[in-house]
C-alpha cells in the first residue's frame, strides 16, 4: 500500500509541475502576443523598449522564452484534460 500512495504522490507532483509549466507558457504567449499586437499596430516593441533593444542579451532572452513557450504549448492540442477545472 505504501509503494502505492508513494507513486500516486509522485504522479499528482509530476501533474501539478506539469500544469504550472502549462500556465507559465500560456502567460509567456500572452506577453509575446501582445507584442507583437503592439508591433503590428503601433510600430512599437515593448520588450526590447523595457530591455534596450531588440539586440539587447535580455530581450533575446524574452524572445527565446516566448519562442520555447509556443512550442511547449504546441502539447496543449493533445492533452485530454482542460487545462481549467469546470466551475462547480
Amino acid at each position: 500500500m505504501t509503494h502505492n500512495k508513494t507513486r500516486n504522490g509522485v504522479k499528482a507532483e509530476k501533474k501539478g509541475l506539469i500544469r504550472m509549466l502549462d500556465r507559465i507558457a500560456l502567460a509567456l504567449l500572452i506577453i509575446g502576443g501582445i507584442n507583437w499586437g503592439l508591433l503590428g499596430i503601433f510600430e512599437f516593441d515593448l520588450v526590447a523598449f523595457i530591455f534596450g533593444g531588440q539586440a539587447a542579451f535580455l530581450s533575446r532572452i524574452v524572445y527565446t522564452l516566448v519562442a520555447i513557450s509556443a512550442v511547449w504549448c504546441i502539447s496543449l492540442f493533445f492533452k485530454d484534460r482542460e487545462l481549467l477545472p469546470d466551475p462547480a
